[in-house]
């Protein structure tokens, strides 16, 4: 039986209220909470906010079993995002104090694993050993803190950035010596659109994955998250891959959309998994 999450990221133009109300309707006990306006933003989020989500998710019966800090934006929602890499030392102390607040977060709601991105772009005015270098650096002092919070980051890989494939994840983390505090978010969609056979790059960063992001894509569309069923990838052989390993840990659903509402946004990723052979939350598989 595979496991399904699913993201409030995908539920973004809705208050995180709605989000978790409609994930749990579908039977769904795990979540990623997206750590941006309107969910849980940590430098607007307040203790009372807080308490009222570790009170709905006991009444739903929901899990949040990681925090996704992977896109940021700084001010949150504004068209600027923020980089690991940025030539400006302001941006990447932005970038380095969203990602401890996220991770603080992440301690306090008891939350053990924060996705973050595996590098960004590298700027035009920077070779690729100086970027690398940076982020080892950037990486280094992240992990300093999060060590001591008990929390788990997961590196997400991403076409475009400065880690991409499975072969650059795994000597980054070679680099890092393997760290316990530092893993792998396995994006299928990511992996895929960087040229990369999924199955393949799933064998060789088995023992480093902690979580898996799942959705269809497009990636000659800059990769945007779909349905799945809905894009060019052959999500169903993954997903038969996975339960044939008897893969048991989590499975993030995602999808960029524009419903109107919560609810159809839930039930169309549903729908999509079912066409594929494949149910979710308590239904048997």
């Amino acid at each position: 039986m595979l496991n399904f999450a699913f993201s409030t990221k995908s539920l973004k133009h809705f208050s995180l209220n709605d989000a978790l109300n409609n994930i749990a309707k579908v039977g769904i006990r795990t979540v990623e909470l997206y750590g941006e306006r309107p969910h849980a933003y940590p430098p607007d989020f307040t203790a009372a906010q807080a308490s009222s989500l570790l009170t709905q998710l006991s009444e739903l019966k929901l899990k949040i079993t990681t925090i996704d800090a992977y896109g940021t934006y700084g001010a949150a929602q504004s068209s600027k995002h923020l980089s690991w890499l940025a030539e400006d030392w302001v941006e990447r102390e932005q970038q380095i104090r969203y990602t401890l607040d996220c991770a603080r977060l992440a301690a306090a709601l008891g939350i053990p694993k924060v996705v973050i991105s595996a590098g960004s772009p590298i700027p035009e005015t920077m070779d690729r050993m100086e970027a690398w270098r940076l982020f080892v650096a950037n990486i280094y002092r992240v992990l300093s803190v999060v060590e001591r919070l008990g929390v788990t980051l997961l590196l997400r890989p991403s076409p475009g950035y400065l880690i991409e494939t499975s072969d650059q994840i795994l000597a980054f983390l070679k680099e890092m010596e393997f760290p316990s505090s530092l893993k792998v978010d396995f994006d299928f969609a990511h992996l895929a659109c960087a040229g990369e056979d999924p199955v393949d790059a799933f064998k060789t960063l088995l023992p480093y994955v902690e979580n898996i992001h799942l959705s269809d894509a497009f990636c000659k569309e800059s990769h945007a998250h779909v349905q799945v069923g809905e894009g060019q990838l052959d999500v169903k052989q993954f997903l038969t891959f996975l339960k044939e390993q008897n893969y048991d840990g989590q499975i993030v659903l995602y999808v960029d959309t524009e419903h109107t509402s919560a609810d159809d946004v839930v039930a169309h990723t549903i729908e999509g998994l079912k066409k594929l052979g494949y149910s979710v939350g308590e239904e048997n598989q």
